[in-house]
């Protein structure tokens, strides 16, 4: 679901703006802090069941 109201909103800002490039790099941006996040969030570790 996410990805849907991501891409209306970048569809949204180009058709408003008809400046592509701008979608394309708030959208790469948007990338990089999704990345960013993914990695900096804690991971989640099992106990031991041994």
């Amino acid at each position: 679901m996410g990805g849907s109201i991501g891409l209306a909103v970048l569809a949204t800002a180009a058709g408003a703006a008809s400046h592509y490039d701008r979608v394309f790099l708030i959208a790469a941006g948007l990338g990089l802090a999704i990345a960013a996040v993914s990695v900096l969030l804690p991971r989640h570790r099992t106990a031991d069941p041994g």
